[in-house]
C-alpha cells in the first residue's frame, strides 16, 4: 500500500494525476487510511495514556503521601502493580498491549529502585541507580523488540554515563577535557548502532537461549547512528577551534565516520534519513572549517561568504539527496 501511495503521489508531482483527482486515485488502490485504522490508532493511544497515567499516578502518590505511608505499604503498592503488569504482558495476545505492559514494568522498576534507595538510605551515587535500572530492563527490551523500551534503555545508559563522569574526574583529562563526554557518547552510540543494525533485519536475527532477538523496524538504528554522528560532528568542531592537541584526534575520526555513513547507507542499506543527517553534518563542518580559516580577518565580508556558502552547500546537498531518492525509486521499479 505504501509503494502504491508513493507511486501515485509521484505521478501527481509529474502532472499525470490531477490534484482534484488525487484523493479518488488513492482511494481506488486502498492507500487512504480507513476508519478501522483510525480506531486502532486511537485505541492504542488511549492504552498508552492510561498506562502512563497509572505509572505517574503511583509516583505522585508516593511523593504526596510519603510521610503518611509505612515503608511496607510503599513497597506493596509498587510490587503489586509490577506483578499485575507482568501477568498482563504474559497472557496478552496482542503485541501492542504486551509492549505497554512491559513499559509499565520497566518504568516501575526504576521507581522501585528509587524507593529502596530513599527508604534505606543506601548512599549509592545517582549514576548507579540509572546503570542498575538499565541492566534490569535489558531482558525486557530484548524480548519485546520494542523501540519504546530500547529508547528508555538508551536514555538510562546516557544518563548513567553522564552522571558517572562527574565522579571520575581523571577520565576528563584522559580523553581531552570536556570533549570526553562526546567521545563516550560516540563510542556508546556507535556500538549501539552496530547492535541495532544487526538485529534490525529479521532475516539475520540471532538467538539467545532459544529466543529470537530481532526488530521489525530500524528506528533504534537510525537514532543511535544520528547520535553518534552528532557526537563526532562536535568532536570535529572542537578539533577546529580548540588548541588542545588531544582534541585534534576528533577530526580524522569524524572524516572516517562520515565516510562510513555515506557509503553504508547509500550502497549497503538505503536510508535517506541518515544520508540527510550526514549531509547536514558535512555542511556544518565545512562552514566551520572556512570560518576557522578566515580567523582574525572575519568581518562583514566573511559573514557574507559564510552565508553564501551555507546556501550553496545546503542546496547542493538537497539536490543530491533528491537524485539519490529518484535513483533508488527507478531501481525498485526495474527490480519489480
Amino acid at each position: 500500500m505504501n509503494k502504491m501511495r508513493e507511486q501515485i503521489l509521484q505521478w501527481a508531482e509529474q502532472g499525470a494525476v490531477k490534484v482534484d483527482q488525487l484523493d479518488q486515485a488513492l482511494s481506488l488502490v486502498d492507500a487512504q487510511p480507513q476508519a478501522q485504522a483510525w480506531f486502532g490508532f486511537i485505541g492504542r493511544l488511549l492504552l498508552w495514556l492510561g498506562a502512563l497515567s497509572t505509572v505517574f499516578g503511583v509516583i505522585f502518590f508516593f511523593a504526596y503521601n510519603w510521610d503518611d505511608l509505612h515503608r511496607w505499604h510503599k513497597f506493596a503498592v509498587v510490587q503489586s502493580i509490577l506483578v499485575l503488569a507482568s501477568v498482563w504482558a504474559w497472557y496478552s495476545r496482542h503485541r501492542a498491549i504486551t509492549v505497554i505492559a512491559l513499559t509499565v514494568v520497566a518504568v516501575l522498576t526504576g521507581a522501585g529502585l528509587a524507593l529502596f534507595g530513599q527508604t534505606y538510605q543506601t548512599g549509592a551515587d545517582p549514576w548507579q541507580l540509572f546503570a542498575i535500572w538499565a541492566v534490569l530492563i535489558t531482558p525486557l527490551a530484548l524480548l519485546s523488540a520494542s523501540a519504546v523500551l530500547w529508547l528508555l534503555w538508551l536514555l538510562l545508559i546516557h544518563t548513567a554515563v553522564f552522571l558517572g563522569l562527574q565522579y571520575f574526574h581523571w577520565f576528563w583529562g584522559f580523553l581531552g577535557g570536556h570533549s570526553s563526554v562526546l567521545w563516550v557518547m560516540f563510542i556508546i552510540n556507535g556500538l549501539s548502532a552496530v547492535f541495532f543494525e544487526s538485529i534490525g533485519d529479521r532475516t539475520k536475527a540471532f538467538k539467545v537461549v532459544g529466543i529470537t532477538i530481532s526488530m521489525k523496524h530500524r528506528l533504534m538504528a537510525q537514532v543511535t547512528v544520528l547520535l553518534a554522528l552528532t557526537a563526532t560532528t562536535w568532536l570535529a568542531f572542537y578539533a577546529l577551534f580548540d588548541g588542545n592537541s588531544r582534541a585534534f584526534a576528533g577530526f580524522p575520526v569524524y572524516l572516517l565516520s562520515i565516510a562510513v555513513v555515506f557509503y553504508l547507507y547509500q550502497s549497503w542499506k538505503r536510508d535517506l534519513l541518515l544520508l540527510a543527517g550526514a549531509v547536514f553534518s558535512a555542511v556544518f563542518v565545512i562552514v566551520c572549517s572556512v570560518a576557522r580559516g578566515i580567523g582574525d580577518a572575519f568581518s562583514e565580508g566573511g559573514l557574507l561568504l559564510i552565508a553564501f556558502l551555507i546556501i550553496v552547500l545546503s542546496t547542493a546537498g538537497g539536490i543530491w539527496l533528491k537524485n539519490v531518492a529518484q535513483a533508488w525509486s527507478k531501481e525498485d521499479e526495474v527490480n519489480e
